[in-house]
């Protein structure tokens, strides 16, 4: 399946890389809150970096460097730069429009912003830097509440801009990738370097060991393959404010503004890339019938709700747009409390109690079921989030793939009646 966050996810059999029995710190895990507290309440964000990838076995050996710019200011503005194996490209936004200079093919276009993040992506494309520059913001922004282990490491010397800075730094595990039990060593994959008086990171490191499957199949006797991410910051500041032009857009001279930039992997039925895929296949007509599971894995069906108004999100808790988008329904949950409109969570957690208890534990308290194939099927979910919206005869009213439009679905809630006219999310 594609996947839209992949900070959690790797379709890959996982052995510990490192193993320590060394217990958990709370004290490491609320420092990693703080760092990640620091980037999403700061109003003016700057960083820079270089990322380093390999990959390598006995017949292996892979390596690939990328040079990466994320901007961000308050009132929606952000600049994603940058230069990967792939090509060039770039996304900037003022807060009102959007442009998309892909600079291998001279070409970029204009659009409303917040477009680009709203349409379906893939690795292995042009397009990988601004998604890779953003990724620096969201990779820190994630953490929060998401680190089940993390220790204290032996501090150690980072030279930034010209200076050595003594850097606390800190090994973790996220919740959702552990498979150990009880008095099981503990998998130490992600290492930060965080400058303590500022709240920065100025290195990450993602190393892993792991099986190769061979077509579904996972040969007892498979090779190993070594995996490691380096991102060095040469910049990180979250304090000083960015001029006004760091957010305009000026073609260079030997680039053409075309309509739309045409997707680079264009999904089968979609014409337009900037719409949903699958939203003409959807909206306007009945909900398919979708069985899902339960924590227990019994059979679910949602026509258990026919006759009230849905709300469906295909999430997953390792999936970082499905988190950034769940505050935005508890808002709607509340501001909609009156009505029948019911909430439902379809996660794809290996584990539906994963999902359960992370909605519990943030107070969110509609129903969650876990998503089977067939459903995955029904609703085209071969990336997430996916999130429709059905009234009470059961016809789909709006459908989106990939990180939420905010706008779309809220204009989209009052189609379900007049009790809905004051829905907010606010």
């Amino acid at each position: 399946m594609l996947r839209y966050a992949p900070l959690l996810a790797l379709s890959l059999v996982l052995c510990p890389y490192r193993a320590v029995t060394q217990e958990s710190s709370p004290e490491a895990i609320q420092m990693l809150n703080r760092v990640a507290d620091h980037y999403i309440n700061a109003k003016f964000v700057h960083l820079e970096a270089t990322t380093s990838r390999s990959s390598h076995s006995e017949l292996y050996n892979y390596s690939t460097t990328s040079h990466l710019i994320a901007l961000m200011a308050d009132g929606n503005r952000f600049r994603y730069d940058g230069r990967t194996s792939n090509g060039s490209s770039l996304i900037v936004s003022d807060g009102k429009r959007e442009w998309h200079l892909r600079r291998s093919f001279g070409q970029y276009d204009e659009a409303s912003t917040g477009s680009f993040f709203r349409r379906p992506s893939s690795a292995g494309s042009d397009d990988d830097a601004p998604v890779e520059a953003r990724y620096l913001v969201t990779s820190v922004t994630q953490m929060r509440d998401h680190i089940e282990f993390a220790r204290f490491a032996p501090s150690e010397l980072i030279e930034y801009r010209g200076q050595k800075v003594k850097c606390t730094v800190i090994q973790f595990e996220y919740k959702q990738r552990l498979d150990r039990g009880p008095g099981s060593p503990i998998a130490w994959r992600n290492t930060v370097w965080i400058d303590p008086a500022n709240l920065i990171i100025l290195k990450s490191e993602y190393r892993d060991r792991h099986q190769l499957s061979q077509g579904m199949a996972m040969p007892p006797r498979a090779d190993w393959r070594e995996e490691r991410n380096e991102t060095i910051f040469i910049l990180a500041d979250l304090n000083s404010p960015l001029p006004t032009d760091t957010f305009a857009f000026t073609a260079p001279s030997d680039v053409i503004r075309v309509a739309a930039l045409p997707s680079l992997f264009p999904i089968p039925g979609d014409k337009d890339p900037a719409i949903s895929p699958g939203t003409a296949q959807y909206v306007g007509k009945p909900l398919p019938s979708i069985v899902l599971h339960d924590s227990a894995g019994g059979e679910v069906s949602l026509s258990r709700y026919r006759g009230h108004p849905m709300l469906i999100e295909v999430w997953a808790t390792w999936c970082g747009p499905c988190i950034h988008d769940m505050p935005t329904f508890g808002r709607l949950r509340a501001s909609t409390s009156s009505t029948g409109l019911q909430i439902i969570g379809i996660d794809e957690d290996e584990k539906t109690a994963d999902a359960i208890a992370y909605l519990r534990r943030n107070h969110y308290d509609w129903p969650d079921y876990h998503l089977t194939e067939g459903a995955a099927k029904d609703l085209s979910a071969f990336g997430i989030p996916v999130t429709l919206l059905v009234d009470a005869k059961g016809d789909v009213v709006y459908y989106h793939l990939g990180e939420n439009n905010l706008k779309d679905l809220i204009a989209a809630i009052p189609s379900l009646g007049p009790a809905y006219a004051n829905a907010s999310a606010e």
